[in-house]
């Protein structure tokens, strides 16, 4: 099953569907490595054809994967100060 693809079977006859497409993956940038949207792209954009309760379902999944982007950037630049730390004492140890 790839990224962007409905996890449960196909929704029944007279209903939709809501459609996530997968969250972009950023560029290769080392350990300064920012996850930014692309440029151009608008993620406030709310399709016309949606309900009420599917476009607050949307503006939820948008909210949730934004706090999901900064913890995964904390915790990246976590690990890059761990490591770093690691690193000065291996060389701290070597002298």
């Amino acid at each position: 099953m790839g990224l962007g693809t409905p996890l449960a079977s196909p929704a029944p006859p007279g209903t939709r569907q809501l459609h996530i497409p997968a969250p972009e993956r950023p560029q290769a940038a080392g350990r300064e490595q920012r996850l930014r949207p692309e440029p151009g792209r608008d993620d406030s954009h709310m399709p016309s054809d949606l309900t009420p309760e599917e476009c607050q379902e949307l503006e939820n999944i948008r909210r949730r994967k934004q706090e999901l982007l900064a913890d995964i950037q904390r915790l990246k630049d976590e690990i890059a100060e761990v490591t770093n730390e690691i690193e000065n004492l291996g060389s701290t140890e070597e002298r």
